[in-house]
């Protein structure tokens, strides 16, 4: 499986795609990619300040794919206080998805 989605992500990305895979999916186990032209590639939302530095850690590991879990293991907190944080980015940035928010480019 691995091997497959690697393949689609090099084909988009070898074609000017900006590819993004979310798999944060209850029940099932699927896997989304998100394509985007560059051009639709928007830059870090003004909001992005006013998110505290935790806020921000979540924001780069959402950006990256993982899931709610793997960030909670990564940062050594709970699931509960992963979706804490992404309820709050969502509302200080304006968005209203994890979609939303993989689409952005967000400086490290």
């Amino acid at each position: 499986m691995t091997t497959a989605l690697d393949a689609v992500l090099r084909g988009l990305r070898s074609s000017g795609l900006h590819a993004v895979t979310l798999t944060d999916i209850p029940g099932g186990g699927e896997i989304v990619i998100v394509a985007v032209l560059p051009a639709d590639v928007l830059t870090a939302p003004t909001g992005w300040p006013e998110l505290s530095e935790r806020g921000r850690t979540v924001a780069r590991h959402v950006r990256k794919g993982l899931t709610n879990q793997q960030i909670a293991t990564r940062m050594g907190i709970s699931k509960h206080t992963v979706n804490y944080h992404l309820r709050r980015i969502y509302q200080k940035l304006g968005i209203a998805s994890r979609v939303e928010l993989a689409t952005y480019e967000i400086p490290e």
